[in-house]
């Protein structure tokens, strides 16, 4: 199901190319349409991350830092090479993984995470991280959201809190529902979640503080979901905020913090 849902992204992405050649240049027209969308694709895995380092504005962590040490001894451990470590006070309460082909991979720290979790905490969670990276994970994660984002960026606008009363409330449910189904599907899925963090405590055998750092992040107030950067960034997070309220007494298939965590520790 989740293959199927990106693969329909990927197909949803050149259909306005494809019509917009047709209606240039009828017959010729859908090929170049199809070529531009191809190129604008290119451009979108080409500077996804870059785009989103720069909106942050987040901080290199130094070599003085003791998490800097600690990702490159265990980046060293996993196999991997360079990987990036930030810190960002504009999401402050997760972590969060960028991936690209064509660059480094990319772990920001939120800045309220060094005050909430405890050191063994935030390292398992950079650990999880990196182990994201080396399971391909978050170059999915990466591709998928931007092209999410991108395909619904004029229904996002429905979300603004101005438009929630009435025929615009009525509209905006409707509206975001697809966008909020294939979030699930992609990122917060039982299955894949399950699956994902099963691998990871096989390999760490850090069921304890993982849980508790999953518990911890799941009690924090969700940012704005109106705006269209947060919209990206809680895809892209290690663990999830409280539910949305506007779909989950409608679809109960996502797998929440609170349920995740309890996972967790009924298994441990």
């Amino acid at each position: 199901m989740r293959a199927l849902v990106f693969i329909s992204l990927i197909l949803l992405w050149f259909v306005p190319f494809a019509v917009l050649g047709m209606f240039v240049w009828p017959l010729q027209g859908e090929v170049i349409g199809l070529g531009m969308g191809l190129i604008c694709l290119f451009l979108v895995v080409l500077l996804s991350d870059k785009l989103m380092i720069f909106f942050t504005n987040p901080r290199r962590l130094g070599e003085k830092e003791k998490m800097m040490d600690y990702v490159k001894n265990l980046s060293f451990r996993l196999g991997l090479e360079d990987v990036g470590i930030y810190s960002s006070s504009r999401f402050s309460g997760n972590i969060y993984v960028l991936d690209n082909i064509f660059s480094r991979p990319k772990i920001i720290i939120g800045e309220g995470l060094l005050q909430m979790l405890s050191h063994g905490e935030l390292q398992v969670l950079v650990y999880y991280a990196l182990f994201r990276v080396k399971s391909g994970e978050a170059i999915f994660r990466s591709l998928a959201n931007f092209l999410l984002i991108i395909i619904f960026l004029p229904i996002l606008f429905f979300g603004k809190e101005n438009s929630s009363k009435g025929l615009f409330s009525t509209l905006r449910f409707f509206f975001l529902s697809p966008f909020y189904l294939a979030k699930v599907f992609l990122f917060r899925r039982e299955k894949n979640l399950r699956e994902e963090d099963h691998k990871f405590l096989q390999e760490s055998g850090l069921r304890a503080p993982f849980a508790s750092a999953i518990f911890k992040i799941g009690q924090v107030e969700s940012f704005n979901r109106d705006n269209l950067l947060s919209c990206f960034f809680q895809n892209l997070a290690l663990a999830d905020h409280q539910e949305e309220e506007l779909f989950q007494n409608f679809f109960d298939f996502e797998y929440g913090p609170s349920a995740r965590y309890k996972t967790l520790v009924k298994e441990s």
